[in-house]
């Protein structure tokens, strides 16, 4: 039953995102691009926040490439594990 529900959600997904790609296939960009101080050695640990330009920000990304390649990257893993012809 919790695979089920994780396909059908999967399933959701990728729905919301073919109907929301831009023609050049890309995606809107988002404010995911951050940009730590060289000497921050753990990042992630840290609330940034949105700025166009500094250290230690969240911003956007240039021409939506890190959403959309992090995009493709999903589809395609899920591809491979659900729509594979050698399903384990």
């Amino acid at each position: 039953l919790l695979g089920s529900n994780f396909k059908s959600e999967a399933d959701n997904t990728i729905s919301y995102l073919v109907k929301n790609q831009y023609n050049d296939g890309s995606w809107a960009n988002s404010n995911a691009l951050q940009i730590p101080n060289a000497n921050d050695i753990f990042p992630s640990k840290n609330a940034f926040p949105i700025a166009t330009f500094g250290m230690n920000v969240r911003a956007k990304e240039f021409n939506r490439l890190f959403t959309t390649s992090t995009i493709l990257n999903s589809l395609s893993i899920y591809d491979q594990k659900y729509h594979s012809s050698t399903l384990k």
